[in-house]
């Protein structure tokens, strides 16, 4: 530590030897409570395009049903988050964000399992139950996709590829159409995330802003994260 930072800490000890008992208290007190931000989250089925509905949220002790739209709502802590989907005929779903201090919409698409096996047989790939998927979107403040962001992770995983609007395809390049790049048989555990943003641009997780150093990947669960670049 740097004298220069060192300073206020010694002059705060010596503040607080010889204040009055009261002064002591004062100086003490507890920062305040850190107040929950509302989550909207809204999950889409991939293969349809309609809202995924008859899911549940979880975070902690909450829970929520996404209805008819797949809208849910949750209370959620600012700082990193990991909010869990179940649903008929899906894998787990892990929902992986940090939050700032306002309220907050995240938007994501959700595959059956079904949906899974045909993306991996036209890729050539079988999904190993033991191992998981991780899918990772750059997009821009409105949603677009961030043209150009690239993506990696330090993980043991299958060839990472991108879901186009002509369909999907091999790489790790963000595209026109195409926001998501995905690795499927991700060896489980933590996982780290690089995002190389689109040149003049900087990307930070989504909604934010809030640190994020990695995410948990499980066997035979689903992880999904969203950058924003601006």
């Amino acid at each position: 530590m740097k004298a220069a930072e060192l300073l206020p800490i010694l002059a705060l000890a010596v503040a607080s030897c010889h204040s009055s008992p009261d002064e002591g208290d004062s100086a003490l007190e507890a920062p305040p409570a850190v107040e929950p931000v509302i989550g909207q989250f809204q999950l889409v089925d991939a293969a349809t395009g309609k809202g995924f509905a008859g899911g549940t949220l979880t975070l902690g002790q909450a829970t929520a049903q996404t209805d008819t739209q797949g809208r849910a709502s949750l209370e959620v802590p600012p700082g990193a988050f990991d909010v869990k989907l179940t649903g008929p005929n899906i894998s787990t779903y892990t929902l992986a964000g940090a939050a700032g201090a306002v309220d907050f919409s995240f938007i994501s698409y959700v595959s059956t399992r079904k949906t899974t096996s045909q993306v991996a047989a036209f890729l050539g790939t079988t999904i190993d139950p033991t191992r998981g998927i991780l899918v990772v979107a750059a997009d821009d403040p409105q949603l677009k996709p961030a043209i150009g962001a690239k993506i990696g992770i330090d993980a043991e995983a299958d060839a990472p590829f991108v879901l186009s609007s002509t369909g999907p395809k091999r790489g790790d390049t963000v595209v026109a159409g195409g926001s998501f790049v995905s690795f499927f048989n991700v060896a489980p555990g933590s996982v780290n995330i690089d995002v190389t943003p689109p040149a003049g641009r900087t990307c930070h997780v989504a909604p934010g802003p809030g640190p994020r150093d990695a995410v948990n990947v499980s066997a035979d669960g689903v992880t999904v994260i969203a950058y924003v670049c601006e």
